[in-house]
């Protein structure tokens, strides 16, 4: 039995005080947690089956029930970054919490979860996103996932032609332009039998009938080769196309960025080009972000600091050089961004992230050390 859609009894808490203790139905919060409806805002269940009304909340219509989740799909997409991969799913929060525990039994680090909140990946309508490192193995991503998973990766079907057929095109195209050559090169040869008849006729032996006889021979040879030469190519092609329908299609691998991903990248290399993303900075912030207003005054404000450190930024503990800011990721303040400046370039190094993963940013922060 799943929690959503469920009455359950819940612990009202104002901070360190208990209000009261009711039943409240069950609701997904818009990352995919369990949350329940107290007084027309769903609020996140805590430890203890409790919530906190001082603490974050969502209004009803930003939240959805299991009964109303789409089926799970069999397939899956993918995105590939840097370090790190994301798969994409639909279906029901089951299906996510599956695939990651498939991902994990298989040996590959997991590194969150959550509602996927970026563009659709090769028109597939992803609901959620298991975000895990890229494990050091040649394999590619998709053939790991779907041998993993046990299912088949979506694909898109592309309007383009292949690369035999495109061939084909251009061979048939090129048997046309070869036959006009030939037609054009019969009639001058009709027209020098002609002339020659005509000659002939008149018992003529010169230097011009001799001559007249070698164009004929030539403009021969030439619609001749011509015909053959393209009649050759295209049953060449042919048999390429051929070859190529009866090969099995190979999985294609997604590509690592998405529309979004790009917009994002223009934005800030444009208004912004003082700062260098870090690591997978970009994907997180296509994917994990419900909005980028708080993202982009917080890094306008430190592109615009001209090499001082702007307000709301403080020193990270243990890791020298870096500095970091709450950001809200459109849903509530758990954003993260870190930021260090390169000595004498008045540029920033700066990783966008989420504070379920700040134990992990600082181990690679610290490890990564002052600039």
């Amino acid at each position: 039995m799943t929690l959503a859609d469920q009455n359950i009894e819940i612990a009202v808490r104002d901070g360190l005080n208990t209000l009261e203790t009711r039943r409240c139905r069950t609701m997904l919060l818009p990352n995919g947690r369990a949350g329940v409806l107290w007084r027309g805002l769903v609020y996140p269940i805590h430890d203890g089956n409790g919530i906190d009304i001082a603490g974050e909340a969502f209004p009803p219509g930003a939240c959805f029930s299991e009964a109303a989740t789409p089926p799970d799909s069999p397939r899956f997409a993918s995105i590939v970054g840097i370090d790190e991969a994301y798969l994409l799913l639909s279906g029901s929060v089951a299906a996510r919490e599956a695939a990651a525990a498939s991902l994990r039994s298989a040996g590959i680090s997991v590194i969150r979860t959550g509602r996927y909140l970026g563009d659709p990946v090769d028109g597939f309508p992803a609901d959620w996103f298991v975000r895990f490192e890229k494990p050091g193995s040649e394999e590619p991503i998709d053939i790991l996932l779907a041998r993993v998973l046990g299912r088949e990766r979506v694909r898109q079907d592309l309007p383009t032609e292949s690369t035999s057929e495109t061939r084909l095109l251009l061979v048939q195209d090129e048997l046309v332009r070869a036959r006009d050559r030939e037609a054009s090169l019969r009639s001058e040869l009709a027209r020098a039998k002609a002339t020659i008849a005509s000659r002939t006729a008149a018992a003529s032996e010169s230097d011009g009938l001799r001559n007249e006889l070698g164009s004929e021979q030539r403009l021969r040879h030439e619609a001749e080769a011509a015909r053959v030469e393209a009649e050759a190519e295209l049953a060449a092609a042919r048999a390429e196309l051929e070859t190529a329908r009866a090969e099995p299609a190979s999985p294609r691998q997604a590509l690592p960025r998405t529309r979004l991903q790009d917009e994002i990248s223009v934005v800030l290399e444009t208004l912004l080009p003082n700062l260098n993303l870090l690591r997978d900075s970009l994907t997180v912030a296509a994917s994990e972000y419900a909005s980028r207003k708080s993202l982009y005054r917080a890094l306008t404000e430190l592109a615009a600091g001209e090499g001082r450190l702007p307000a709301n930024w403080k020193a990270v503990q243990g890791a020298t050089g870096w500095w970091e800011r709450h950001v809200s990721d459109g849903q509530d303040n758990t954003g993260r961004l870190y930021a260090q400046l390169l000595p004498g370039q008045r540029r920033w190094d700066v990783l966008i992230s989420d504070k379920a993963e700040q134990s992990r940013d600082m181990a690679w922060l610290r490890r990564r050390g002052p600039a």
